[in-house]
């Protein structure tokens, strides 16, 4: 097989043994050997890969080597590969000065010395070497410099969403603020001023709050502390919240019979986080259910969170987990980072969260897929 990681070294000659005489003397080279038989078959394998260089007879039916060489230039792949003619047809200047006209870096006459021939590919492999090395390296800087640029452009869309969230309640703060101080208005006026500054103080606090745990997230690099988490750990917790689902009307059903390897401190983050979204857009024209379930195959156990509400759009699933990204008006609750933060501590854990259709429901279901 042929890895585009390894030298490549084209060999042109229509006769057989000659290839295999140049074969035997490049022995111990690490490098692809692509032979072509003649003229016509060494410019279709010219374009098909990038060669450290080709060696190539000038002695040929039809085509002979400098019509090759002298098409081979006027191709931008091929320009710059360099051409080592062999032959045994003359020895005269006339014809080497040819071969280094048409693109020739050499020329050797046959029978020709092993030791040379191998000498001097050997040179060109390191050559073409470096320049492989050089290659993968620059991808990889191309690839860190647009992910460096992509974090950049959500830094900056994230910066203008928290100053755009934070503007609304600290206005609304400073303007009822003002307003405390007219003598005129009736102790109730004051007190619902009082009560709508609290609650947009509260929002600022929270969105405040959020941005330090996501971001407390995003620079962890302790050790995770990861524990085996079974159905009782996840009833456990949902339990906790049992008094608040049963006044909201939400009825929540716990089948997890695979265990699940995850940081118990980060538990609460993924399932609160997901059902408090299923909450804030739950259907209002039937009560609510959310299932909990765990499924599993030969390389992941995945935690699955379904509900009954109205579903997410396939073209806003991967949105949702953008920190403080709103797909809907902004009378609905909340600060748009929860998703956010599960999605971190899915990284945290080298797994992922995604967004596909229910099973048993019609809403929508969270994905939550750990390694084995």
């Amino acid at each position: 097989m042929i890895s585009e990681l390894t030298p490549k070294v084209l060999l042109v000659d229509d006769i057989y043994a000659n290839r295999v005489a140049a074969i035997a003397s490049l022995d111990g080279l690490s490098m692809d050997i692509i032979e072509a038989e003649d003229g016509k078959q060494a410019l279709e394998l010219s374009l098909k890969h990038q060669y450290a260089l080709i060696l190539l007879d000038i002695q040929m039916p039809e085509m002979n080597g400098f019509e090759v060489a002298e098409f081979l230039r006027s191709v931008k792949q091929t320009r710059n590969t360099p051409i080592i003619f062999m032959t045994a047809i003359s020895k005269e200047e006339k014809y080497i000065f040819k071969g280094y006209e048409t693109g020739a870096v050499d020329y050797l006459i046959k029978p020709v010395d092993p030791a040379i021939l191998k000498s001097k590919v050997k040179i060109f492999l390191e050559l073409e070497n470096r320049r492989l090395e050089q290659e993968v390296i620059q991808k990889k800087l191309d690839k860190e410099r647009a992910k460096a640029e992509e974090k950049s452009n959500e830094f900056q869309a994230f910066a203008n969403r928290v100053s755009h969230d934070l503007k609304g309640p600290l206005g609304i703060i400073s303007a009822f603020s003002s307003m405390l101080k007219n003598e005129a208005l009736e102790d109730s006026e004051k007190i619902e001023l009082l009560d709508r500054i609290e609650s947009n103080a509260k929002l600022s606090f929270n969105i405040i709050d959020g941005i330090y745990s996501l971001a407390e997230l995003s620079t962890f690099e302790g050790s995770l502390n990861e524990e085996t988490i079974s159905q009782e750990h996840i009833q456990n917790y949902v339990n906790l919240y049992s008094d608040e689902f049963q006044e909201k009307n939400i009825k929540i059903k716990i089948d997890c019979p695979h265990a699940i390897k995850l940081s118990k401190k980060q538990l609460p983050i993924l399932i609160r986080n997901i059902i408090n979204n299923a909450i804030k857009f739950k259907s209002p024209d039937r009560d609510q259910i959310i299932n909990i379930y765990t499924r599993e195959n030969s390389t992941s156990t995945s935690l699955c969170i379904e509900d009954n509400g109205p579903g997410i759009p396939e073209d806003k699933r991967k949105k949702v987990f953008y920190a403080m990204e709103r797909l809907v008006g902004n009378d609905i609750p909340g600060i748009g980072l929860g998703l956010s933060m599960v999605k971190r501590v899915m990284e945290l854990h080298a797994g992922k969260v995604f967004v596909e259709d229910p099973i048993k429901l019609e809403g929508a279901a969270f994905i939550l897929e750990f390694p084995k």
